[in-house]
């Protein structure tokens, strides 16, 4: 599947690059490794802490 990096809209929401959907993290605090609406590995590398 292809690889996309996760992108910080200016208000701090986590989104999908390739498709934009938001990346919410789950019950125990932990963010997807694939984009729940287009199914692509997420790489989290490229967000400014």
């Amino acid at each position: 599947m292809k690889i996309v990096f996760v992108k910080m809209t200016d208000y701090g929401v986590t989104v999908c690059g390739n498709c934009g959907a938001e990346l919410v993290c789950d019950d125990c605090g932990d963010m997807p490794d694939k984009c729940p609406d287009c199914g692509c590995d997420l790489d989290y590398s490229k967000i400014d802490e």
